[in-house]
């Protein structure tokens, strides 16, 4: 009782100690940013076209008449005829000399196995390095898959990790271990270890993530809770643009790799100045350790609080979470709850493979790489932002359902601009994506809400965590709607990613109208609470 009053009286202020600890943890918030976005660069394929067999000085940048004059005898143009060709060369020529007067090509074609690519923004990518296109375009899509599957494992296991060990250790075992992968990441020695390294480093990254993020909010009051969450979103931002920048100081795809480990080195130092959970010493009977943490935290914040006394302070009762076996047997008499849980799944599904698919399709977009990737961490920004002003005046659902059709509504958009305009109209295209990243940028910030308020007391951290969970089932797949245009061809490929995002958005934004609205209501503590609850 004496550990649960000083916490009820010390963290209930935000004050220069909570200042101080969201500072120092500022860092790997923005690390995992970074991690997160930089493979948009690193995975970039740049234009390319195959290279002139024999001839070893090619260039994706003609650079006289003479290159002119090999290319066009060596190498077929693409079926648009605009471009030569990226995975064939013509069958037979005399490639025993350089003097072009003497080839003679033949209709027929063969698949080439060296390129040449536009390095006019970027120096390297990981693709150029293992050439991995043509036959091998499916790496790109592989590797965010790796991403994915580990921020799946890591979201699992770290949830688990953090209530046994603690979350100081689970969050600096982390760092560590990302800044070893992230270093030796650098330099794959083929794309299969890649994906191992990849699947690592995502698995420790949401691990840190994770970790860092309950901390935190175990150190503020549950009315700061939501401040404080839309402020990590924020800080999380400025790592993409953090490796935007860099790409512009450096355009080798190694230098970006190391951009978001070596900086977390930083982190280890602070490991004395980053006190353990106070709440979850005090679950696990660690009673005087939580004293000592809380003097601390009292001196700093220069809180007067009794912890010598025995009175319990008054708290609201709220019913027993209960276990997930008995959670499912009882959901099943609530079919209401049941359909609204069905729905609001949906939703994570869709808001995370909209979000991950269209960061990852910014590659894909016409214009600058660099000025495109740079665009969608400002519409992000913008998003969370939005989300955060307009959540108490339009309320969840409301504002929810609104970003998810102006991200569909936007992105169908796209079908005519794509599949019927020229190269005059591309810059719609890119804008009108860049509108659907906003849309669905602040549809996340407000599922999780909308989340976290809907499932009754008993069962609201099995609710969120197990949202959470399928939601990855999107971001899963995400990767591979995003590269569908490079599966696609024709004038209608480059749409489809566009086309399958913006329909599921527009169709899990519906659905979203059929849930209740929680602004400024109390919170259903019980399922017949829920089952009652927006009546």
């Amino acid at each position: 009782m004496q550990s649960r009053q000083a916490l009820v009286g010390i963290l209930g202020k935000y004050g220069p100690f909570q200042r101080r600890l969201f500072l120092l943890m500022s860092l790997p918030v923005i690390m995992k940013g970074y991690q997160t976005m930089m493979a948009i660069l690193i995975f970039a394929v740049p234009s390319h076209r195959c290279r002139v067999p024999g001839f070893q000085n090619d260039s994706y940048v003609i650079q006289d008449e003479r290159q002119k004059l090999l290319v066009t005898k060596a190498i077929p143009r693409s079926d648009d005829n605009d471009k030569f060709s990226q995975c064939q060369v013509y069958a037979s020529f005399d490639n025993g000399t350089y003097e072009y007067e003497n080839w003679t090509s033949s209709n027929s074609t063969v698949e080439c196995d060296s390129w040449v690519y536009d390095v006019t923004e970027l120096e390297s990518t990981l693709i150029t390095q293992f050439d991995l296109v043509c036959d091998k375009k499916a790496y790109r899509a592989h590797f965010s898959l790796a991403s994915m599957l580990g921020k799946l494992i890591g979201s699992s296991v770290a949830s688990v990790l953090c209530d046994w060990l603690g979350r100081k250790p689970v969050f600096y075992i982390s760092v560590i271990a990302c800044i070893i992968i992230g270093v030796v990441s650098a330099f794959p020695p083929s794309p299969e270890v890649f994906f191992v390294y990849r699947l690592a480093l995502a698995t420790f990254g949401i691990a840190f993530y994770i970790s860092c993020y309950v901390l935190l909010l175990e150190f503020v009051r549950p009315s700061k809770r939501r401040l404080a969450g839309t402020i990590m979103m924020v800080v999380w931002v400025i790592g993409p643009f953090l490796a935007g920048a860099l790409s512009y100081v450096t355009s080798d795809w190694r230098h970006i790799q190391l951009g978001g480990a070596v900086p977390l080195v930083l982190c280890i130092g602070h490991w004395w100045l980053v006190p353990e959970s106070p709440r979850w010493l005090v679950s696990k009977g660690r009673t005087e350790e939580a004293m000592t943490v809380l003097t601390k935290i009292a001196s700093a914040n220069d809180v007067q609080v009794d912890l010598e006394s025995d009175t319990p302070a008054e708290e609201e009762k709220t019913p027993e979470e209960m276990g997930f076996l008995r959670a499912y047997r009882l959901l099943r008499k609530y079919p209401k709850l049941v359909v609204r849980m069905l729905i609001i799944c949906f939703n994570w599904v869709v808001v995370n493979m909209t979000y991950f698919g269209l960061s990852l399709h910014v590659a894909n977009l016409s214009g600058s790489i660099r000025v495109n990737y740079l665009l969608s961490s400002t519409v992000e920004l913008t998003g969370y932002l939005a989300a955060w002003a307009l959540l108490d005046r339009l309320g969840r659902k409301r504002l929810h359902c609104a970003c998810m059709t102006l991200a569909g509504t936007a992105l169908l958009a796209t079908i005519p601009t794509i599949t019927l305009g020229g190269k005059d109209v591309q810059w719609v295209t890119t804008a009108l994506a860049m509108v659907g990243k906003m849309g669905v940028s602040a549809s996340f910030s407000i599922i999780y809400l909308m989340t976290t308020e809907l499932y009754p007391t008993v069962i609201r951290s099995l609710g969120v965590g197990g949202s959470a969970t399928v939601g990855r089932v999107g971001s899963v797949v995400s990767p591979y709607i995003a590269d569908l245009s490079l599966f696609v061809g024709g004038r209608f490929g480059p749409a489809l990613p566009l086309i399958v995002f913006g329909g599921l958005t527009m169709a899990a934004g519906g659905l979203s109208l059929m849930l209740p609205e929680t602004r400024h209501r109390k919170l259903p503590e019980t399922l017949e609470d829920a089952v009652n609850f927006g009546k």
